[in-house]
């Protein structure tokens, strides 16, 4: 260096980062000139970026938070039929999220939450049986489900789901009582009764479905043949899953002796669990293997003979499947 060379100061061969990060080298600087200006600001930058970079953050997850908890204290809850004189107006007037209670009665109409995430919850009696009932009259799926929903947060519980004839699908009905198609549903603490289609007489899902503590009984299918299911069907759609937790499927009706009441293409779409399967027509269930299920032709409780006396057009008739779970009384069961 010559003459006119400023003066040299004594520092590390390098600095930390101001966030912890890989030491910055600085083996040339000196007491002033453009290169430590430049570092010294720079050095500044990162000092005033970094409050400002967190002040960003910790907004962002405020106002993230504030949304999930608008979203949790604005739930509705819609009732049936104090607010709608009916269930489907009310799921037409709802939100993601709201809450859907329907009084004791009979409902005649059928329902699309058309995508929506909502639970329509029915009343239930003293001993927990539902007293809401939905009657389809014979006009097709009592519930369909068609739209994208998601079995975690569109639900129905406590309903009487009857009289549905199904959803047309191919040239054929597919779930009378219920039809799970695109979307996906829960059901709990559900009686479906007294329904009829081509395939799946009570059910009929492609869709995610997930049943709860719920009870098929008398429901129909109408095409005898190996592939189909007179109370319960999951359609032919791999990696999409049916699960029956807790339910009791008997005295569903069969057109032959090849029909199963429960029928599932794959073993590995439906899970059978603590699940009662017993006194239907035809066969009982060709994939609910499982120690904590009974699947057998014959029910381990018989009903009094007394009770086997139904209604059938106004005419008194004697139920036939003697050695059923459960008997068909004017709705639901009797007893077991």
């Amino acid at each position: 260096p010559g003459a006119f060379a400023p003066p040299r100061r004594t520092l590390p061969a390098s600095f930390p980062d101001l966030e912890g990060g890989t030491p910055v080298p600085d083996r040339c600087l000196w007491n002033s000139g453009p290169r430590e200006r430049y570092l010294q600001a720079d050095r500044r930058t990162h000092m005033e970026d970094a409050p400002s970079m967190n002040r960003m953050t910790r907004h962002l997850f405020l106002l993230a938070f504030l949304a999930c908890l608008a979203e949790a204290t604005f739930a509705d809850t819609i009732n049936v039929p104090d607010d709608h004189p009916t269930i489907q107006q009310a799921i037409d007037a709802a939100s993601d999220g709201d809450v859907i209670l329907v009084e004791a009665g009979l409902f005649v109409e059928r329902l699309d939450p058309d995508g929506k995430e909502v639970t329509v919850r029915g009343t239930v009696d003293e001993s927990g049986d539902p007293i809401t009932i939905v009657d389809g009259d014979a006009g097709g799926s009592v519930i369909r489900i068609d739209s994208g929903e998601d079995w975690d947060t569109t639900i129905f519980e406590n309903l009487v789901i009857r009289n549905g004839t199904g959803t047309i699908m191919s040239g054929q009905s597919r779930g009378g009582g219920i039809y799970v198609g695109s979307g996906g549903a829960r059901f709990e603490n559900c009686h479906v009764l007294d329904n009829e289609a081509d395939k799946g007489g009570g059910l009929y899902c492609i869709g995610f479905t997930r049943c709860v503590d719920c009870t098929f009984t008398g429901n129909r299918c109408l095409w005898n043949f190996s592939f189909n299911g007179s109370a319960v069907m999951k359609g032919d759609a791999f990696g999409r899953l049916l699960l029956l937790e807790g339910c009791t499927v008997t005295g569903n009706y069969a057109p032959g002796p090849n029909t199963w009441a429960v029928f599932s293409f794959y073993s590995n779409t439906i899970g059978v669990s603590d699940s009662t399967i017993c006194g239907n027509e035809a066969l009982e269930c060709n994939r609910c293997s499982g120690s904590t299920n009974y699947v057998s032709d014959d029910c381990p409780i018989t009903c009094d003979p007394a009770d086997l006396t139904i209604s059938n057009n106004d005419s008194l008739a004697i139920d036939e499947r003697g050695n059923r779970c459960e008997c068909v009384a004017d709705w639901g069961s009797c007893g077991s």
